[in-house]
């Protein structure tokens, strides 16, 4: 197997742009071996080339052991498999499209709620221990109304960016459940308080969005364990949906956990 190095990649990427060739002496030597002669064709996915089919030989140049029609024939095949390759890759991204349209959300690229649903039934099924963040912005309506809709959608994405930022750091994953609403599922039985306090000090740092607008915003964070007994996808969710309003409750800018808080308070 040859040494591949990023400056060969850079070298053969370079040659590859001009296709059928020669190659002078020690023009392209790969882990000691020299190629004299190259055939190469780009991958193109709606006009933009992302790749190359390349071919190389060692030992003299294509015309030393075939002549033009051999050489053209074998150009033609290779141009076959290269359009057989364009499109199961253009297949392949259309189906990851769809993918993404039933599973993330469209604006910050988080899961979705069908996301969330099918992810949180799957642990729950298995017995996982999940802990449930339910994360609501503070005074969201206000940025919306004082700066209107798109510097809203700029604030949304950069808290979901963060959020992820969080929930990967865990090893577990985030959602956007609806309007400024977000939900993180870590697989694991306790948190600490200093976890809770990260992720409320990440929300809550300056970010800058629109034309140079500082803005910084707080949220309310409720937190509810499927260790308690539950068996319910909708139960967990509400658990985590009302600790959060008794975090919001006491004045936002915190959090609360839902192993304390009784439903008829």
């Amino acid at each position: 197997m040859l040494d591949w190095t990023e400056g060969t990649y850079e070298r053969i990427e370079a040659l590859a742009k001009h296709g059928h060739q020669k190659l002078e002496r020690a023009e392209l030597v790969i882990d000691t071996i020299e190629f004299s002669g190259m055939i190469s064709l780009p991958l193109v996915n709606e006009g933009k080339t992302f790749g190359w089919l390349v071919f190389l030989t060692e030992q003299g140049s294509f015309e030393d052991v075939i002549d033009q029609v051999a050489i053209q024939e074998m150009t033609d095949t290779i141009l076959l498999v290269t359009r057989w390759m364009e499109n199961e890759i253009r297949r392949e991204r259309k189906h990851q499209e769809v993918i993404d349209l039933i599973t993330k959300d469209g604006l910050t690229k988080l899961g979705n709620r069908h996301s969330l649903t099918a992810d949180l039934r799957q642990k729950m099924n298995r017995k996982q221990a999940v802990a449930l963040l339910f994360i609501d912005l503070d005074d969201f309506k206000r940025i919306n109304d004082t700066h209107g809709h798109l510097v809203g959608d700029e604030v949304l994405v950069e808290t979901a960016k963060r959020i992820r930022s969080f929930s990967q750091f865990h090893d577990g994953k985030a959602y956007r459940f609806a309007g400024d609403e977000f939900l993180i599922v870590l697989e694991t039985e306790q948190l600490a308080q200093a976890d809770f306090e990260q992720l409320a000090t990440l929300i809550s740092q300056e970010m800058m969005v629109g034309n140079e607008l500082v803005l910084r915003l707080s949220a309310s964070i409720g937190i509810a364990y499927s260790s308690s007994g539950l068996t319910s996808l909708d139960e967990l969710i509400h658990h985590s949906d009302a600790a959060m309003y008794v975090a919001k409750n006491g004045g936002g800018d915190g959090f609360y956990i839902y192993d304390s808080f009784k439903d008829d308070q």
